[in-house]
């Protein structure tokens, strides 16, 4: 059974199974959450995301809470995504930014509402102004 070892600069697993380590392994590395210990973190992450916390939230809210890195580091984003994708890529999508407050437009998606809004600011442009 290995044997998960937690400290400020870096995690370090001692075992001796060949296969539970977090290096490449015939040329591919052990995704985080393959390791003893990391599922945990992972489920947690999750349920951030599905409380639609940010990426850079969810790491600022594992750091501010002292969960390290597979090698005692800060989080990313990047990781954070990269985890999310592994999981379930739906929950790595941005966030909605924009929620309109006109309820023509509540029932489309982000890029469809960005897609209106870029014709209507088209078309204000071109106007040409009335003639006298």
């Amino acid at each position: 059974m290995p044997t998960l070892a937690l400290s400020p600069q870096r995690v370090t697993l001692t075992s001796t199974d060949p296969t539970c380590r977090p290096f490449p392994v015939n040329g591919l590395p052990v995704p985080f959450g393959a390791l003893p210990g990391e599922a945990e973190v992972v489920d947690e992450i999750v349920e951030l995301r599905r409380q639609k916390l940010s990426l850079g939230g969810i790491a600022a809210s594992l750091d501010e809470r002292g969960i390290p890195t597979r090698f005692g580091r800060r989080w990313s984003k990047p990781q954070v995504r990269r985890i999310l994708r592994r999981v379930d890529p739906a929950l790595a999508v941005p966030l909605d930014p924009y929620t309109p407050p006109d309820p023509e437009m509540a029932h489309l998606t982000y890029r469809e509402r960005e897609r209106v809004r870029l014709r209507r600011r088209r078309a204000h442009h071109h106007r040409t102004p009335a003639r006298p």
